[in-house]
């Protein structure tokens, strides 16, 4: 009886083959308008309890021209990935909160998930930081298209209806987007520590939320030896921990590193002017800024050593452990606090929406955005909460009170940079 009912739970946690028949390009004749290209993807069961997905990495939706100079210095290539997931996901004991920085999942429109922060030092959400184009995406220093938000191309949500899957994790947990099993739109307030949860059926999922940190924050499940992709120089701890080997911010658009060429880029056949003429009157820059190129954070930043190890045999577990040193501080704290939001955007049963909701100018009027307040959790400078509090307790008649109650409400959720 004890055999069975584990054999049960696993075949739950699996991906159906409903589910893997969702990854498929919605628009399958559509060319990406930079590089003429259709996208090309597959996942597939190998039925040994492992899923390889296979794809070209370019988008099967609307994109901005890239490389783009009010946002991103980068442009969109074809890029093959190879990726071995589990397909009967193994449970850590606890979750694995060193986040890589490269892919975390891959969406059902065959595009790569990042993980939540901008490469950048202070470790910023990436939504709040960076240029994302119509679709929620950018490409990377590396010419990666990819997602770190909710992404509005992925589906196109019908109101009051369960969101389908929307991706699976790098540890072969499904993805789904945020509206649960009874229609009703989920925030981070609502999910675990790692941004999913357990269903009605006992199933663990990560769900795609409006708010951040959007996707999952940690994992809850381990990845193979032979996952196939960036296992040599993504899987290092840094944000929210430690920020030493980022970029300033100045970089942040390049995904936390300097690009050798920097928008605007350079002539690459400079003339000389052949009548130059000297300034009569030279006057110093009464703000001299340093040269750019004297920076010590030059491309490419230095990189820690790998929290994972990919050495064992094929088909094994990578073993990965959080590592980071606690005695360094980013100078950072997680502060929680309300806020009222615009959720994701839906369209309204019997209603043509068309392909999102989402366009250049805002969100169509077809479609329907509920407002709600819920518990933000973001990185603010240390002693935000104090200060906050201080401030918004000075006229209320038990000041004390109102202080102690606001402060812990602040400080709880992550805490400051080593708790999470």
């Amino acid at each position: 009886m004890i055999f069975l009912l584990q054999f049960i739970f696993v075949i739950v946690q699996s991906l159906n083959p409903d589910e893997i028949a969702q990854f498929k390009p919605r628009l399958p004749n559509h060319r990406e308008r930079n590089t003429g290209l259709k996208a090309h993807y597959t996942l597939k069961d190998n039925g040994d309890g492992t899923l390889t997905f296979n794809g070209n990495n370019i988008p099967p939706h609307d994109t901005w021209k890239f490389p783009n100079p009010d946002g991103n210095p980068n442009k969109i290539e074809p890029k093959n990935y190879t990726l071995i997931l589990p397909n009967e996901p193994k449970f850590r004991e606890s979750p694995f909160t060193c986040m890589p920085h490269g892919p975390v999942g891959v969406s059902t429109s065959g595009i790569m998930i990042f993980a939540n922060f901008a490469d950048s030092k202070g470790c910023p959400y990436a939504r709040d930081f960076e240029k994302l184009d119509i679709c929620d995406g950018h490409p990377s220093p590396f010419n990666e298209y990819h997602h770190h938000y909710y992404a509005h191309c992925i589906v196109q949500p019908v109101c009051g209806e369960p969101s389908p899957i929307v991706g699976v994790a790098i540890d072969g947990i499904p993805i789904y987007g945020p509206w649960d099993e009874n229609g009703r739109q989920l925030t981070q307030q609502d999910l675990d520590e790692c941004g999913g949860m357990t269903d009605s059926t006992g199933r663990y999922k990560y769900i795609m939320t409006v708010d951040a940190p959007f996707f999952m924050r940690c994992l809850k499940g381990e990845i193979r030896s032979d996952l196939g992709f960036g296992t040599d120089k993504n899987f290092f701890c840094s944000c929210p921990y430690d920020d030493r080997s980022l970029q300033p911010h100045a970089h942040s658009n390049l995904g936390g590193m300097k690009h050798p060429h920097p928008w605007p880029r350079p002539d690459p056949h400079p003339r000389p002017d052949p009548h130059p003429r000297p300034d009569p009157h030279p006057r110093p820059d009464p703000h001299p800024r340093p040269d750019p190129d004297d920076n010590e954070d030059d491309f490419p930043p230095p990189k820690p050593k790998s929290v994972c190890d990919f050495t064992g045999k094929t088909g094994t577990w990578a073993v990965c452990t959080d590592k980071y040193d606690t005695s360094y501080s980013l100078n950072r704290e997680w502060s929680r606090y309300k806020q009222k939001i615009q959720l994701a955007a839906c369209c309204p049963k019997g209603t043509d929406c068309g392909f999102s909701c989402k366009t250049n100018s805002g969100i169509k009027s077809s479609c329907y955005v509920e407002e709600r307040e819920v518990n933000i959790i973001n990185n603010k400078p240390k002693g935000w909460c104090k200060s906050t509090c201080t401030t918004s307790c000075k006229s209320d008649p038990s000041p004390t009170t109102c202080y102690n109650t606001c402060y812990d409400f602040c400080q709880t959720g992550f805490g400051d940079n080593h708790v999470r």
